[in-house]
């Protein structure tokens, strides 16, 4: 009291003593679970942070985990098996608060807190689209099997959609599945049978894995005859110019020649890009069974691409054949009439009046076709 306050003082001590909390990591890992059997609940071992925790933590320690920061803080309803924990709520995210207390035979019980999620993830979702996964492809060559190099990651967009967190793992048969034995290189595989069932894993980021399988099916390409005979014909009028080396040719024979006796369809074309189109395009064709005239656009011939597409149900597997088409020239006279002798001997038969006349030999030594022609170009 001021009033009665005197200038007489007693001075008293006491300690001050700081303890040091543990030292613990700023964040740890969120723990992540597969929800296999999609109710949204999975069973967590909320300890398997306590190594990350406890890194720097150099004293005695009790540990302590809670569902939310005022049971930690309060060090009330802590959870009694954190290493067998089930989460609350069916597909939530859930934030766990963990309370490391000093336990060191010291007075020291100051407390730290830190927390990390705990998360129920749904595995993906394979083929989101609903495509179908069964991969029908062509023979590359003319075995039987059908055994052809393969690239399986073209499967990849269809089994994630589209999804590049997503990883896709390949197995060769139901077997190697079950022990484990990915094929190792899937871009570059080589079926072993035809048809042949692959089965995958997808799998996130978190490890969660969903399954499935599909059929590849390699189906045997056309068998034509690849070295039909080139048509030919002679240079004529019909365009009004026998010596431009133009002409029309009705390529039915060749094509009945090229189909093999198989249920084909062939197209023809004059440039093999238009040919190699697939799939079909008949657009820019120059002949077809059922149109089988072309004038050629080339003097003197020129090379065509016989497309052969399957023409069996389920089959658009094709093949290209090339053919030339072939105009001759119409042989040129000579002007003039010839001027010279031939003679030859008459066989020795009893016949003074037969002998052998070779006409080509007459033909050259005539003059008959103007030079440089030669009667062996014809």
């Amino acid at each position: 009291d001021p009033a009665t306050a005197t200038s007489c003082t007693k001075i008293f001590s006491f300690d001050l003593e700081v303890f040091p909390i543990p030292d613990l990591p700023l964040v740890v890992d969120d723990l992540t679970e597969c929800d296999d059997d999609g109710d949204g609940f999975e069973a967590f071992d909320l300890t398997e942070n306590e190594t990350d925790i406890l890194e720097d933590v150099t004293t005695g320690v009790v540990v302590t985990y809670h569902n939310s920061q005022s049971d930690a803080e309060t060090n009330t309803a802590s959870i009694t098996t954190p290493d067998a924990y089930t989460n609350m709520v069916a597909g939530a995210t859930e934030t766990i608060w963990v309370r490391v207390e000093t336990s060191d035979g010291s007075a020291n019980n100051c407390p730290a807190f830190i927390s990390f999620d705990i998360i129920v993830e749904t595995p993906p979702v394979i083929n989101p689209s609903g495509d179908d996964l069964t991969l029908t492809l062509c023979n590359d060559d003319d075995d039987a099997i059908g055994i052809i190099d393969i690239d399986l990651t073209q499967q990849d967009d269809l089994l994630t959609g589209g999804d590049v967190l997503l990883t896709v793992i390949y197995y060769a048969d139901f077997d190697d599945f079950t022990a484990g034995i990915a094929i190792a290189d899937p871009e570059n595989y080589q079926n072993v049978s035809n048809p042949q069932t692959f089965f995958v894993e997808v799998v996130s980021l978190a490890g969660c894995i969903s399954t499935t399988s599909f059929d590849l099916n390699v189906l045997p390409l056309p068998t034509p005859d690849f070295d039909p005979i080139d048509p030919q014909v002679c240079d004529d009028l019909l365009d009004g110019d026998d010596s431009n080396g133009l002409s029309s040719f009705d390529l039915t024979s060749t094509i009945v020649e090229i189909a093999n006796g198989e249920d084909v369809i062939i197209t023809i074309f004059d440039t093999l890009a238009f040919a190699q189109i697939d799939p079909l395009d008949p657009t820019n064709a120059v002949a077809t069974l059922a149109d089988p005239l072309y004038d050629n656009t080339i003097a003197g011939g020129q090379t065509l691409y016989a497309r052969v597409d399957s023409n069996i149900a389920g089959n658009f597997c094709f093949v290209i054949v090339e053919f030339d088409v072939i105009v001759n020239p119409l042989p040129i006279l000579g002007s003039g009439a010839p001027d010279f002798e031939y003679t030859f001997c008459e066989e020795f038969d009893g016949d003074d009046t037969m002998g052998d006349i070779d006409l080509l030999t007459l033909a050259d030594m005539a003059g008959f076709l103007a030079p440089p022609q030669d009667t062996g170009d014809f």
